[in-house]
């Protein structure tokens, strides 16, 4: 009997020394597993006294933790801001402090699939916290999902490997594809009511509330669809109300027009952790 819990205790020290150097998932493309992981990463770790992002995958890509280690990244693919903003509502605590991507921010929250991600998103219990190996059971650190970010990762190193001129290229392509779309202003206008008013709220609570505008190619953001967003944007969260990062020229290069590459994310994630640092 003491032999197996013996035996036991060994393979739970192995499995949480293991666990303790296992890396944090990047963004990943599957849209389902990415924001399942965002969920899980607020409900486990929690908000209080945090800095979190909150926004699309453009700034889900963004590695922030790098240079803040207690800084949670809770972008939403395929979503906007403002499910992000419902899914943190659902949280018992609010963050120290809030950055709030502008990209996306005029799409309308889906409240629905916020909750829904919330209820399957596993809390926090004593066992899980105190032993550190059994975090292998969260989303973010079994070996499937993590096999998934090594394919990410070695994406991105073969993606460094090629031409230069011929990523431009294709990045240009990418950029008159989305410069085409078309704003809708008033169902935009409607969502960023919904939104200001939350965030209003928040700043009453204590929370420090930043926008930030994640960049993008040119093209994209000289569209007319971009244009009439930001007017609608600057008119329903007005710079005297809202404080506004900006992360200084680039050139930032994309590798599709709208999320950054890998270099330039993580260098966007460097000045925009500065910037929070100064007053």
């Amino acid at each position: 009997m003491r032999a197996i819990a013996a035996w036991t205790l060994a393979w739970l020290a192995l499995w949480a020394a293991v666990a303790h150097h296992v890396p944090r998932t990047p963004a990943i493309p599957d849209v389902a597993l990415n924001n399942a992981v965002a969920a899980e990463r607020m409900r486990e770790d929690g908000l209080a006294g945090r800095t979190v992002l909150i926004g699309s995958s453009l700034i889900g890509q963004l590695p922030v933790a790098r240079f803040d280690a207690g800084a949670l990244n809770l972008g939403l693919s395929a979503y906007g801001a403002a499910t992000g903003i419902r899914l943190v509502e659902r949280q018992a605590s609010l963050p120290a402090v809030a950055v709030i991507e502008i990209n996306e921010l005029a799409a309308p929250p889906d409240t629905l699939y916020a909750d829904s991600l919330f209820a399957a998103a596993p809390g926090a219990p004593f066992v899980r916290r105190a032993l550190g190996g059994l975090r292998l059971a969260r989303f973010e650190f079994r070996p499937s999902t993590q096999a998934i970010a090594v394919a990410v990762r070695l994406s991105r190193r073969l993606r460094a490997l090629q031409r230069e001129s011929a990523k431009r290229r294709a990045e240009r392509r990418f950029a008159e594809s989305w410069a085409t779309s078309y704003a809708d202003t008033a169902r935009a206008r409607a969502a960023l009511r919904w939104t200001a008013a939350r965030l209003r709220d928040w700043q009453r609570r204590g929370v420090r509330v930043v926008l930030l505008d994640v960049p993008m190619h040119d093209a994209v953001l000289a569209s007319d669809d971009a244009r009439a967003a930001r007017l609608v944007i600057d008119s329903e969260l007005p710079p005297a109300e809202f404080d506004r990062v900006t992360l200084g020229a680039g050139p930032w290069r994309t590798s599709d027009a709208r999320h950054l590459e890998a270099n330039d994310a993580t260098e966007a994630a460097r000045r925009l952790v500065a910037a929070l640092a100064r007053p």
